[in-house]
């Protein structure tokens, strides 16, 4: 019987790797790794972040701690020096939001650089499963919570006489979108309907997939709405 000779050392578990023992170094590998690990850090935080609100006491404490934080972060590290936490308004375009995406995305991607430096081999097949699993569900309460706002009008209500006797170019960019939203129900509830069907395929695991295909167009949609209506351009006033 002879041995093998000159087999490369694999390692049997994630605390024995490292990055250096990697056959050939791999680095396309590890930046995959990273990206995919960020990606599902931000999304768990994201997700995790109103369920945490609703906690009495660790909602409260978690509460104050983004209160301080994200202003802090935006003032010195993006410079901005407005970013403070405001009234609700049943939007999240504002200047507080946006800075909290971008420390959570950071954070994440700080977060995923030092786990797989720590650990670069992949993490067991049950805790990716479950994993996927949280991401799913969070994704389908998401789109079913803002379809059914849609499929039953009521996230964006009809125009009030005083909202048809104000000026076209006293509107907000965010009032200017919501008006046009609440005057076409039929195109709210298809737009509704849009976010209900993937959200109930993402209900499944069988299903999840195409949920998540569907999801993308209707999302990209979604993103592109409140970006592209803060423009300069949609706050230009009329004048006579």
């Amino acid at each position: 019987m002879t041995l093998p000779m000159n087999r490369p050392h694999v390692p049997q578990s994630g605390t024995e790797a490292t990055a250096s023992q990697l056959p050939g170094r791999n680095w396309v590998y590890l930046l995959a790794t990273v990206g995919k690990r960020a990606a599902a850090l931000y999304l768990t935080v994201w997700i995790a972040t109103p369920l945490l609100e609703m906690v009495p006491l660790l909602g409260g404490l978690y509460g104050a701690l983004l209160k301080w934080l994200v202003p802090s972060f935006a003032a010195l590290v993006l410079g901005l020096s407005k970013a403070h936490q405001p009234a609700a308004t049943g939007s999240g375009d504002s200047t507080y939001n946006f800075a909290l995406a971008a420390l959570l995305a950071i954070m994440s991607l700080v977060c995923a650089t030092e786990w797989t430096r720590r650990s670069p081999m992949p993490v067991s097949a049950r805790i990716t499963l479950w994993w996927r699993d949280l991401l799913r569900l969070g994704l389908a309460f998401t789109l079913l919570v803002y379809g059914m706002a849609k499929v039953v009008p009521s996230q964006f209500p009809a125009l009030d006489p005083s909202s048809l006797l104000l000026p076209l170019g006293d509107f907000t960019p965010m009032g200017l979108l919501w008006a046009f939203m609440g005057q076409s129900p039929l195109y709210q509830m298809f737009g509704g309907w849009c976010e209900v069907i993937p959200g109930v395929l993402l209900l499944f695991r069988r299903t999840g997939i195409a949920g998540a295909i569907l999801a993308v167009p209707v999302l990209v949609n979604v993103v592109a709405l409140n970006l592209f209506s803060m423009s300069r351009s949609s706050c230009t006033r009329f004048t006579t």
